[in-house]
């Protein structure tokens, strides 16, 4: 009995250090660089200091495409070392893109997302966005038994070349509570550009 209360405190301990809304991602709203991403398939990306809210202290990826088995594609991913997770969810902003863009969540039985045919999770599709960002929002997915790493990938594909743009990712246990982070410019100084410190009047 007491080998059984100390197994299932031990589970309930390692699911519960996950917070509800804590992201996943490493860098996800890209407020200094790229690092944390990698290009899983297109002719290039950069980090530029074009951000969704346009908050001065922070940025977003710029992803351009290239011919892969014939269509253009233009896709940016990471891989997230994980362990008993009961499930996931996802989302993304993005602008531009291609006819379609879709943002995958994808298990690994490994853990740095290498083995060659993992079990996909839920996706989201949504059309061009070339004016104005738009969002992709994964479903809560239920995690399968055995995974140790999860790949979120973002992306497009369509006939001519283009340029997607990418900021705002989210990756976690429960939906995404806050819009933003505590971002700092290159001195260092927080400039948190989606809260406030004025209090509302009721």
């Amino acid at each position: 009995m007491r080998r059984s209360s100390l197994l299932i405190s031990l589970v309930g301990a390692l699911t519960a250090s996950v917070a509800s809304g804590q992201n996943l991602l490493a860098n996800p709203d890209f407020d200094q660089d790229g690092s944390g991403w990698e290009l899983f398939v297109g002719s290039g990306w950069s980090w530029q200091e074009i951000d969704e809210g346009a908050c001065p202290a922070s940025g977003s990826a710029q992803v351009a495409s290239s011919p892969d088995l014939g269509p253009e594609i233009a896709s940016l991913r990471q891989c997230v070392p994980v362990a008993l997770l009961p499930a996931v969810t996802a989302s993304v902003s993005y602008r531009g893109g291609g006819s379609w863009n879709v943002l995958y969540v994808i298990f690994h039985l490994s853990a740095n997302c290498s083995d060659a045919s993992p079990p996909f999770s839920g996706s989201d599709i949504g059309d061009p966005s070339p004016g104005a960002w738009a969002r992709l929002e994964v479903p809560p997915s239920a995690v399968p038994a055995g995974t140790l790493s999860l790949e979120f990938r973002v992306g497009g594909t369509y006939g001519d070349p283009f340029v997607v743009e990418v900021d705002r990712s989210y990756l976690g246990v429960a939906g995404r509570i806050f819009a933003g982070d505590f971002e700092a410019d290159e001195e260092g100084s927080t400039q948190p550009c989606r809260w406030s410190a004025v209090l509302p009047e009721f």
